[in-house]
């Protein structure tokens, strides 16, 4: 099985994590190795604990779901597939790709692109994005949504995992809580405020989709809510 999970302090930039918070993403990633231990990697910034884990039946190099940018103030987890990663890195000079996997492109379009970074990704996938320029947390599937995120805010703490099975072992959320991340969508999470914003392609299969042809621009930008809490 193998996926993503985190969590995030929210309010002031200051706030640390715990014990309690490296435990309760190291539950969650228990219950993502239900074919055999294959590994993990995790990535602990100030406020936010994030990692991933993977099978032992994963592929040589397929373990490989986090990255992290040059300054240390962009993270991002990602599963499944960028079938155009080779195409997407070659349209940005400059970049020197430094693992073999085909997310890493997706850390790179973030840095250049902001928020229109998946308008021309191909593939079957899903992210999770710390972001600590901007102190927001994003989440993202292409438009197949076959793969998954699930995210709740539960006592003062933005928690997510790739199976809602994982997000209940946290400790913070009943079994069954939380929401998916839509497909085709972007959702942002301010950490300081707690609310959080979405925007979706208009067409539904733009991201990944049958073709992977993106219409460019068409989106719906949704205004900020409070994020759910359980």
């Amino acid at each position: 099985m193998g996926g993503l999970a985190g969590l995030a302090v929210l309010g002031s930039a200051a706030s640390r994590t715990t014990g309690r918070e490296t435990a309760a993403v190291g539950s969650m990633l228990d219950a993502l190795e239900d074919e055999g231990h294959g590994g993990r990697a995790v990535v602990r910034d100030g406020s936010a604990v994030m990692g991933c884990a993977w099978p032992a039946s994963a592929a040589p190099g397929d373990g490989t779901h986090t990255f992290v940018s040059a300054d240390g103030k962009i993270v991002l987890l990602a599963s499944g597939r960028v079938r155009n990663h080779r195409e997407l890195a070659a349209a940005l000079p400059g970049v020197r790709l430094r693992t073999q996997s085909d997310r890493e492109i997706l850390l790179h379009l973030y840095e250049a692109e902001g928020l229109a970074f998946l308008d021309a990704v191909r593939g079957t996938f899903a992210l999770v994005v710390l972001d600590r320029r901007r102190d927001e947390v994003l989440f993202a599937q292409d438009g197949t949504g076959a793969d998954a995120v699930y995210h709740a805010v539960a006592d003062g703490r933005l928690v997510f995992a790739s199976a809602p099975e994982a997000l209940a072992r946290c400790g913070l959320v009943d079994a069954g809580a939380g929401r998916a991340t839509p497909a085709a969508t972007i959702e942002r999470v301010d950490l300081r405020e707690g609310t959080t914003s979405s925007r979706r392609c208009r067409d539904g299969s733009a991201v990944g989709g049958a073709h992977g042809r993106p219409e460019r621009g068409a989106v719906v930008e949704r205004p900020e809510r409070p994020a759910v809490r359980q």
